[in-house]
């Protein structure tokens, strides 16, 4: 019998407690964004990369791909919640390719550089260490404004979800 003062359209009482999944579950690994971004990162910069490169600096394009890889990868493990944040502005990053700007002038910026501390004179390079160093220094160039931007993503989001 349904006393007065129930509703009957209420659900019945529970003692179960209902948890939440926590919020990394149900979402990629960040090791699994960061493969992600630094692949669809690299066409423009390796175009650009390779005009300047001439001889056996070529190797040092893919060493230096493969540090900075590596040292996102650890970040993974340190930090999921900036490597988040960092895919997150990577994206954006990766989309403005189809107007490069960004690109090129961390590339313009990188070869004056790393352009004068090889044994050449000029804008080529051709320095093992030359070129790595150059594609490092153009990772982070690309990484800083990335996680600004993936940051800021964070921050707008942060917003809307506090005004509901």
């Amino acid at each position: 019998m349904i006393e007065p003062n129930e509703n009957p359209y209420a659900a019945p009482p529970t003692t179960e407690r209902i948890e939440a999944p926590p919020p990394s579950e149900g979402r990629r690994p960040p090791y699994v964004l960061w493969i992600a971004v630094v692949l669809i990162n690299l066409p423009v910069p390796v175009m650009l990369g390779t005009g300047t490169t001439v001889g056996f600096g070529r190797i040092g394009m893919p060493f230096g791909i493969l540090l900075v890889g590596a040292v996102g990868l650890l970040l993974c493990k340190q930090n999921p919640v900036m490597m988040r944040n960092l895919s997150k502005g990577a994206t954006a990053t990766a989309l403005s390719q189809f107007y490069p700007m960004l690109h090129m002038f961390v590339g313009v910026v990188t070869v004056g550089v790393c352009s004068g501390a090889g044994s050449r004179g000029g804008a080529e390079m051709d320095g093992i260490f030359q070129i790595t160093a150059a594609t490092i220094i153009t990772g982070l160039g690309l990484i800083l404004p990335s996680l600004i931007v993936g940051y800021l993503f964070a921050w707008i989001g942060s917003q809307f979800r506090g005004s509901r």
